[in-house]
């Protein structure tokens, strides 16, 4: 049955051809992105409360709803807020869960927030968001600049409509938006004149509220009908303010003699501004699974579309950051490294077996690659960069089974075998090693799926598509390589030309060996010596830091922000020059083709988009940086450069939390001042802004009620007063217009100004604002933080990863901490930041580790029936880890996440080349050999088809090992450290494992032969 299943070479060739055909279009048909998308697991709240202090906001929203939620919500990993003047920012990271468990969560929040809407959110509340960010990080595609002048109106009206324009692209999921607030009425009154028409602010607030209401009366029924009632406010009177009738004291007067009506914005901050006129902002994120080659250009020919009308319209559109240049790029090389690494592969089998063989063996790269795209496909992933790094990683290993089969057939061939029956004969010989080391690998590479954190949400596809590379390979080389070589047996039989010398050169490769080998053998001090010598050194450099550490690499992007701060009370038109300088000097360092465009957010924010060529972003901030700290007016510059391939944000973060804002300013004072001292920290900086100019008003209840004035008119004067009060609204098309009544003279010229407004005595007469409160001037923080439910002032810094690692960077700064602590009883130190991925993912790696490691010894235990020839295989797991310093030592990379997971990858793979040589072992001493002669033969037999397979894996990884472009700067330490490890433990594999197989099986059979 077997035989005639193997003879039937027409199946074989038709599922081969099928595979390929359908895994070439899959590979077309995969979308395309840099990264896969990484579950973030944060829930946002925003919350909207005009007209309300940050102290006023915290106290009445942010701490109750804060506990709301502690109480409510499930899997959250830490709570933050940021509570300022008119709003209130949530943030929730949830544990690591899946994308179902994370939706719920979702929905469990959304209801909480709704429910805090309507119980503990103060009745000022307008407006509140809630949005989940899974993956925001990996599926930015984009910026778009929108740039208009005219009518600010009409600028707002085209940006609203670009944006729902926008929204309608297939592959968009969300947009953030930078620039215009949404437009209000602003109905502008005189206090003096109201005054003398015996008018209050709250008669002409009252009158607006009520006349621009919707109302439902109800149903009344009329005969054998029943008609719905409706007050219709809103329909038409809008255009009709200023007709509108106020009844005082004195008569009615038209609204629109004693105030002013007109459209505005309805926020005190300017309107972002691009190369002098003003700008909006869009960041465009894709939806999960998206093409995002496609997306951004749909984007793209939209931009085109409405630039062509730009004439009419007075506005123009940018891409100001395009981020699939970067994807096409780093897709683009790693597709430019496979394509070297297999044709390195060829070379490699080709030298060792000729070229029919190789030809043969190669067969299995193309079917296990169409096989791989084809079950990505069908799982509904895409083809990114951790895609191509798994399909490098399996890309030598490939040809390892078909190379065992093919040297196993072509040995038996030599000898005069029929190509079938050598073929079947092969098969019962190397097929369990084989299937074995198949078990192996992926028993190390697909727990590494299961690991958490970024760097798990980064690397989890590669697992996968090393595994299913891997299982394609193991069925073509069991079944379609033998019914190939049984269909081409007489061919093969045929040497070639240069077989005669490849023979040769394999007999005394086999000689030279063999003799180094004895001396081994007769001699364990000459293999062992140097192996711990090896080891020796791998320690010493982990030891005294002879190998740098930089657990996250970045690939730096093209943009980068410049955040400022000024002093306290400054307005925020006023910052306009100080950008304006800031901008003309980063101009000046830039060249015209460098420079993409930069966009002023104030109060806040320059961005600066850079061109895709040109100088390398850390050069540009390094020249940048110094020039921008000399600017006149801000308080604090610095300068965040954007990156991907890693956490976002600084990667220093500490943060101090406590209760008393004093004693954490102090607390943070003496920290900052520590670490600033530190060459390895630059761009220190705290969230804590200082202290706003704050003028507190107390109602004084006897004067108020003396004077007969209700103490809600009092403090709704003051509001109308002030900022004003929004009292009604209006759908104009997609969006709603607020009406808002305000006091003509605000902004005041001086508090006293303010205090001496007069409010209105219902009898008549009017009494001084100043009268019926208490006023107290005083700083108020402008913004106040939390994290897990504690007021926090965090410290940020940039880190110079040549100077110092993130772990003991804030191993240092914790000690710092430690010396003046005790000056600080009430203020705790928490450091996050990178860090906290870090321990994730190393902790993660640790019991992955363990878990492969576990599975390979039960693997290995169930084939060789035994406790020790495991353990002596895994003994290579070691020898690659060794291999691996000694590689980044010679190579100076870094000791990174993503070496450390090329190294517990590496332990599958470092244990192949020694089940091959113990399988042999084991087959001449059941034969009858003594242990001595059976490891000498099986390491002789198995030489060849180690060095193939093993050669032809670095081969494959070889391209990207050495690459020295900055887009394969993030895999290129899980290359070399592959690469590097299995050269190390192929070398001792060839030596040391027959020598420890000598040791250990003769120690056990001399044990058994006393024994008995």
């Amino acid at each position: 049955m077997l035989k005639r299943f193997y003879q039937n070479h027409v199946l074989a060739n038709l599922a081969y051809a099928l595979v390929l055909l359908l895994g070439l279009f899959a590979y077309g048909s995969l979308a395309r992105e840099e990264f896969p998308d990484v579950n973030q697991n944060f829930m946002s709240v925003w919350i909207g409360v005009p007209g309300l202090s940050a102290e006023d906001i915290e106290q009445r929203l942010t701490l109750p709803f804060e506990q709301l939620l502690h109480a409510r919500l499930a899997d959250v990993r830490t709570i933050s807020s940021t509570t300022g003047a008119g709003f209130s920012s949530t943030l929730l990271r949830f544990n690591s869960l899946d994308r179902a468990t994370f939706e719920k969560r979702g929905a469990e929040l959304r209801r909480e927030v709704q429910a805090a809407y309507a119980t503990i959110f103060p009745k000022e509340t307008t407006i509140y968001w809630v949005w989940g960010d899974t993956g925001s990080v990996t599926r930015s595609v984009g910026t778009v600049l929108v740039q208009g002048g005219g009518d600010p109106e009409r600028f707002k009206a085209t940006i609203r409509e670009i944006k729902r324009d926008l929204e309608r692209i297939s592959g968009i999921e969300k947009l953030d938006y930078y620039g215009y607030s949404e437009s209000e009425i602003h109905i502008a009154f005189h206090p003096e004149q109201l005054e003398g028409l015996g008018l209050r602010p709250l008669d002409i607030a009252d009158t607006v509220s009520i006349y621009l209401r919707d109302e439902a009366a109800g149903p009344v029924a009329l005969g054998d009908k029943e008609w719905l009632v409706r007050v219709v406010g809103s329909g038409n009177l809008p255009s009709r303010l200023a007709e509108l009738s106020i009844v005082g004291a004195h008569g009615v007067v038209k609204l629109g003699d004693i105030a002013e009506i007109v459209r505005s914005d309805n926020s005190f901050n300017p309107m972002p501004r691009s190369d002098g006129v003003p700008a909006g902002l869009f960041s465009l994120y894709k939806k999960n699974a998206a093409d995002a080659f496609e997306v951004i250009k749909q984007v793209q020919q939209f931009i085109d579309a409405r630039n062509a009308e730009s004439g009419r319209t007075g506005v123009k559109l940018l891409l100001a950051e395009d981020e699939t240049v970067r994807t096409r790029s780093a897709i683009s090389i790693m597709e430019h490294k496979a394509w070297w690494g297999l044709l390195l592969v060829l070379i490699m089998t080709w030298v060792f077996l000729g070229s029919r063989l190789a030809a043969l063996c190669t067969l299995a790269v193309p079917f296990a690659l169409g096989g791989t795209f084809l079950m990505l496909q069908a799982a509904g992933m895409t083809l990114n960069t951790s895609v191509l790094l798994g399909v490098m990683i399996a890309l030598g290993m490939l040809v390892d089974y078909a190379v065992v089969v093919v040297e196993a057939i072509a040995y038996r061939i030599r000898q005069g075998m029929a190509a079938l029956d050598a073929a079947l004969d092969a098969l019962g010989e190397v097929g369990t090693p084989v299937i074995s080391s198949f078990l192996t690998t992926i028993a190390a590479f697909l727990p590494l799926a299961l690991l958490p954190g970024f760097l798990g949400g980064i690397m989890r596809v590669v697992p996968i598509a090393v595994t299913a590379a891997l299982l394609a390979a193991l069925i073509e080389a069991l079944w379609m390589l033998p019914a190939h070589i049984a269909a081409l047996g007489p061919a093969l039989a045929s040497p070639s030309r240069f077989q005669a010398k490849r023979t040769q050169a394999s007999y005394w490769l086999r000689v030279r060996y063999t003799r180094l080998l004895l001396g081994c053998l007769r001699h364990p001090g000459r293999a062992f010596f140097p192996a711990l010598l090896a080891f020796g050194i791998a320690g010493a450099a982990l030891i005294w830091g002879w190998v740098a550490v930089d657990f996250f690499p970045k690939e730096p992007t093209r943009s980068f922000t410049v955040q400022v701060q000024f002093p306290p009370g400054t307005k925020a038109d006023s910052t306009y020059p100080v950008f304006e300088a800031m901008e003309a000097r980063v101009r000046a360092a830039l060249t015209i083709d460098e420079l993409q465009t930069i966009v002023t957010l104030p109060p806040e924010e320059l961005r600066v988009y850079l061109a895709p060529n040109g100088r390398k972003l850390p050069d540009i901030l390094a020249l940048i940086e110094p020039s921008l700290q000399q600017v006149i007016g801000p308080t604090e510059v610095s300068i965040l450069g954007q990156s991907s391939g890693g956490p976002q944000g600084a990667p220093i973060k500490a943060k101090l939390t406590g209760s008393d804002f004093l004693a954490l300013r102090l607390a943070a004072d003496d920290l900052q001042a520590a670490i600033s001292k530190h060459p390895a920290f630059s761009n220190m900086h705290s969230d804590y802004q200082g202290g706003a100019p704050q003028l507190d008003l107390r109602l004084n209840g006897v004067a108020i009620q003396r004077s007969g004035v209700a103490p809600e008119t009092v403090l709704r004067t003051v509001k109308l007063l002030v900022r004003g009060e929004v009292v009604a609204g209006y759908r104009e098309g997609a969006d709603t217009i607020g009406v808002r009544v305000m006091s003509k003279t605000a902004p005041y010229q001086d508090l006293d100004a303010l205090l001496r407004q007069t409010v209105a005595r219902p009898g008549g007469g009017a009494v001084p604002l100043a009268d019926l409160v208490e006023a107290e001037r005083r700083e108020g923080p402008q913004m106040i933080h939390h994290y897990n439910y504690r007021r926090v002032i965090t410290l940020e810094a940039n880190l110079d990863a040549k100077q110092m690692n993130v772990s003991d960077a804030n191993d240092w700064i914790a000690k710092q901490w430690q010396t003046f602590s005790t000056a600080h009883p009430e203020v705790k130190l928490d450091l996050t930041g990178e860090i906290e991925d870090i321990k994730e993912s190393l902790g993660g790696l640790r019991h992955l580790a363990f878990l492969g490691l576990g599975l390979i010894f039960l693997i290995l235990g169930a084939q060789y029936r035994s406790y020790l020839q495991p353990a002596l295989i895994l003994l290579k797991v070691p020898m690659g880890f060794a291999g691996v310093i000694l590689g980044l030592l010679i190579s100076r990379e870094p000791v990174s996440l993503y070496t450390l997971y090329g190294g517990v990858a590496l332990a599958g793979i470092t244990v192949n080349s020694a089940i091959l040589l113990f399988s042999a072992a084991n087959d001449r001493v059941e034969a009858g050999m003594n242990v001595v002669h059976a490891a000498f033969y099986a390491a002789r037999r198995r030489l060849i088809p180690i060095l193939i397979t093993s050669f032809a894996t670095m081969a494959g990884l070889l391209p990207l090992a050495v690459a020295g472009d900055e887009a394969s700067s993030l895999w290129r330490p899980v290359a070399t450290a592959i690469v590097w490890g299995l050269g190390f433990s192929t070398l001792l594999t060839l030596f040391v494992v027959p020598l420890i197989y000598r040791l250990a099986i003769g120690w056990t059979q001399n044990r058994v032969r006393k024994s008995t």
